[in-house]
């Protein structure tokens, strides 16, 4: 699927030092067919209620990375597709937001046209990044245009008209800019997060696309009052720049005023770090191993802890997640991943080097009872650095197919279960990722998911 180009980099420099040790200990014929994985889905995971695909919904190649609950059941979903290149002169990303109504009893099933209430994906250039809602609208950011300029568009839940929108200004002619997480304050109010004084070329990617590796956080705040006027204002109450900081990845808001945000120092160390309402940094946690970290959330107890999704590792990609203390100190981490199958696939084809089997987390939620929940993906991600019967072993595992992985986690760092699976298109597995999810009103799952086609919606029961 589509690994951040940054580990992609980091990945690369260690395939030939595998292969030298291959070759040094002499075990090119060796297979890795006997060893133990886990299993794809364990009996305690939830049960799979539904699974929506959609291919045609808004331009070419869709990816969802984010999406958010309605009232209603309704599931809002936000990312980018591709401009065909006669529209542009390059190649560039289009944003779109769709709601959906999630599959119920319904197992990997196309869209049909009434699941679809919303579809908002004009042919311009830009993404839509994250998205929240409040008061039967939703809140949608990215960039739009080129260069690109950060963003805030309001719809309305209900027809999905956009209401207003409000662009960041650039402080020097030509900058890029973007904002690529929001949520709202105790207040009513939003934080908004992202990157300013950057260029097109530091723009790898946003959320599973890559990071952009250039530039200066800059977190942005509106007030509830701010927010019911029929217009936003031209300029946002607060505005602070964080020049130790490339980019806000995610936020989240405390209760007492203060945010917490996903970043990266310029030397691509991924961090978290609060900042008081005034936007005075209160503490940071810098991710001491190789680790990137993704997404936040907050376990709201007497003394809140944060809980971290990512990924990396020193010679493979694997999962991980951390849980924080108030302070920002460290409490435990755990690296997971190499699933297996069940009984639906020959386990002596599940021999590729575990090096190769990158196991991807992007998003992640906490339960009431403190239990943590993340969105990932598992699969090869290439076999050209092996040969002879490593690469053919390789080639014929099963898992270069990447699928969806859901995981959980207990508040001491238990695992408790995990499920991997795979969209079903008349008798044939497509290739899925899980990027984001969140709960709904009846506490069950929504994951939203990439796919090889399209977007979809995996529906997933709630867990007791």
């Amino acid at each position: 699927m589509k690994t951040t180009l940054s580990l992609k980099r980091q990945m690369q420099r260690f395939a030939p030092l595998y292969c030298c040790l291959i070759s040094l200990s002499g075990c090119q014929e060796k297979s890795n067919a006997s060893q133990e994985w886990p299993l794809a889905t364990t009996e305690s995971s939830p049960e799979n209620l539904g699974w929506l695909g959609e291919a045609e919904c808004c331009g070419e190649d869709p990816h969802a990375v984010d999406g958010a609950g309605l009232p209603d059941g309704r599931v809002a979903l936000v990312g980018k597709s591709f401009l065909k290149p006669e529209e542009e002169n390059t190649l560039a990303s289009s944003p779109f937001l769709v709601v959906v109504q999630p599959a119920r009893g319904r197992q990997n099933t196309w869209a049909e046209p009434d699941a679809i209430s919303i579809r908002y994906a004009p042919a311009s250039q830009g993404a839509f990044l994250q998205v929240v809602t409040m008061q039967e609208k939703l809140y949608v950011v990215g960039h739009e245009g080129s260069p690109p300029q950060a963003k805030l568009w309001v719809f309305s839940s209900a027809s999905g008209e956009l209401l207003t929108s409000l662009l960041l200004d650039a402080a020097t002619a030509g900058e890029a800019s973007a904002f690529e997480s929001i949520t709202p304050d105790s207040q009513g109010g939003l934080y908004l997060g992202g990157v300013q004084q950057s260029n097109v070329d530091a723009f790898e990617g946003f959320k599973s696309y890559g990071n952009v590796t250039r530039g200066q956080a800059v977190l942005v705040h509106l007030s509830a009052s701010s927010l019911d006027s029929t217009l936003l204002p031209e300029r946002p109450d607060d505005i602070f720049s964080f020049p130790d900081w490339v980019s806000f990845k995610s936020l989240k808001a405390l209760s007492t005023g203060s945010v917490v945000g996903v970043t990266s120092t310029r030397e691509e160390v991924s961090a978290v770090i609060q900042i008081a309402a005034n936007g005075a940094e209160e503490w940071r946690y810098l991710e001491p191993g190789p680790y990137e970290i993704t997404d936040v959330a907050i376990d709201a107890q007497e003394e809140p802890n944060f809980l971290l999704s990512g990924h990396g590792g020193d010679d493979t990609i694997d999962g991980h997640v951390t849980r924080l203390n108030a302070k920002g100190e460290p409490i435990w981490s755990r690296s997971f991943g190499n699933s297996g199958y069940n009984n639906d696939s020959d386990v002596s084809l599940l021999s590729a080097p575990r090096s190769l089997i990158y196991d991807e987390c992007w998003g992640i939620q906490v339960d009431a009872q403190g239990r943590a929940y993340l969105a990932c993906g598992t699969g090869i991600e290439g076999c050209d650095s092996l040969s002879g019967r490593e690469k053919r072993d390789c080639e014929n595992d099963p898992r270069v197919l990447w699928r969806s992985l859901c995981i959980s986690f207990s508040p001491n760092g238990d695992e408790l279960w995990r499920r991997t699976e795979s969209f079903v298109e008349q008798g044939t597995r497509r290739e899925s990722a899980a990027e984001y999810l969140l709960f709904n009103s009846e506490g069950e799952l929504e994951v939203v998911q990439d796919h090889d086609f399209g977007i979809g919606l995996l529906s997933l029961s709630s867990v007791d």
